[in-house]
């Protein structure tokens, strides 16, 4: 196993989370800063990948139809189920820490900082962040 799997090794994601802000505190962005370093310049977003798609193969020079790309049904969207999103959910205050561990990507890449904006909509109650996780 790499270093990473060994310390980042766990039961639940935010246990995941946790131990990644802790062993590697903005990882994320170090990965896009090889993105930069190898010169790629244009990248899709995954919040609107159809239309980054389509803006890439126009900047490209290719001949293709858009609305064939944008009338492709979604493949691979586990992350839409119920039951993935009760198990990828994040405490508020772990939101804070993945916002503040990776700001400095998150402004170099055009996101908004406020907490919605950047790290998905799954947040777990106040209420129920005390038995969620263990900081």
């Amino acid at each position: 196993m790499h270093q990473f799997e060994i310390l980042c090794e766990s039961t639940t994601f935010s246990e995941f989370i946790e131990k990644m802000l802790v062993h590697f505190p903005g990882h994320a962005g170090r990965q896009y800063q090889k993105m930069d370093d190898a010169g790629i310049t244009i990248f899709g977003r995954q919040e609107r990948l159809a239309e980054d798609l389509i803006d890439i193969l126009h900047y490209a020079g290719e001949d293709f139809d858009p609305n064939v790309i944008r009338m492709t049904p979604p493949k691979n969207v586990v992350g839409q189920l119920q039951e993935w999103q009760m198990q990828t959910r994040y405490t508020p205050e772990l939101k804070c820490a993945v916002l503040e561990a990776e700001k400095e990507t998150l402004k170099r890449y055009g996101y908004g900082t406020e907490i919605g904006e950047v790290v998905g909509s799954y947040c777990i109650p106040r209420a129920e962040s005390a038995l969620e996780v263990n900081v």
